[in-house]
């Protein structure tokens, strides 16, 4: 059972992390709201809270998934 929920969490998180680089991209951090990231993903705003605290959580996430903590 725990299985399934490590596979769901890290599933919802990399949709979620997928969603904010589409959106930030297209639209810059400030005008993309979580329900926006969120909606984009399939996944609700506590997953989000969940697995990155926040908009600023994930934005840091993004980052060092894609250029390794600063």
């Amino acid at each position: 059972m725990a299985k399934a929920r490590t596979d769901a969490h890290d599933s919802s998180r990399d949709r979620l992390l997928s969603a904010a680089k589409t959106l930030f991209a297209g639209q810059g951090y400030e005008q993309t709201s979580t329900s926006a990231i969120t909606a984009e993903a399939g996944t609700s705003e506590s997953q989000l809270v969940r697995a990155f605290r926040g908009k600023l959580g994930l934005l840091e996430a993004l980052i060092d998934a894609n250029w390794g903590p600063l």
